[in-house]
């Protein structure tokens, strides 16, 4: 587990260099990955899979979809060298946590 944490604390790092807040949260199996507070995806082994958004079928149908462990929904593997690009990686991280940000809760009357 040592090493699978150092590899999310990178992948973090990589996350954090886009300028949003990064964190890992471990869970069972894996790490789930948060920007600014909005899960964002999730690190299995040395993968990181993220959150298919409408920006990554657009701009990164190329990438594989496959669910990061069984039984889980299919979600967008991030290969290193995407991650390695800033510009590209940066507007993926963003654009994602835009999309899946939480509206704030209507007060209820």
């Amino acid at each position: 587990m040592t090493e699978n944490r150092l590899v999310a604390e990178q992948i973090a790092d990589d996350v954090r260099a886009t300028g949003v807040d990064a964190r890992i949260r471990f869970m069972i199996g894996g790490w789930l990955l948060y920007a600014d507070d909005v899960l964002i995806g999730q690190i299995h082994g040395t993968t990181l899979f993220m959150k298919e958004s409408a920006y990554s079928r657009a701009n990164f149908p190329m990438l594989r979809r496959s669910p990061p462990y069984p039984g889980a929904r299919d979600a967008v593997e991030i290969p290193e060298f995407l991650r390695d690009d800033v510009d590209k990686f940066t507007r993926l991280v963003e654009r994602t946590r835009m999309e899946f940000v939480k509206s704030p809760r209507q007060k209820r009357r």
